[in-house]
């Protein structure tokens, strides 16, 4: 496998397998300290999420129905994209 994985536009099945194990086992040995500062982060950026749905929601008047919520649900994921940005900068450095 080669070390370095963002010099490929893609990786070959045999390279996929090695990364994960190797990505795996390092999260299973991780200390506490680095999984419990993961977890709070974790929940920060769901409440980030939430909190926008929350603005969005509760600043479009009664009178539109259900676009409030529609607005608020597509706002939501906001937090876990930032959960998924930040997974992918932990793993693959």
């Amino acid at each position: 496998m080669t070390n370095t994985v963002e010099s490929k536009a893609f990786l070959e099945p045999q390279e996929v397998y090695e990364l994960t194990i190797k990505k795996g086992t390092a999260k299973a040995t991780a200390s506490l300290k680095y999984m419990l500062s993961l977890g709070f982060l974790g929940g920060a950026f769901i409440g980030v999420g939430f909190l926008a749905l929350l603005r969005v929601s509760g600043s479009i008047p009664k009178e539109f129905g259900g676009i409030g919520a529609l607005l608020g649900a597509s706002v939501f994921p906001i937090g876990l994209i930032c959960i998924f940005s930040r997974w992918w900068r932990v793993s693959y450095r």
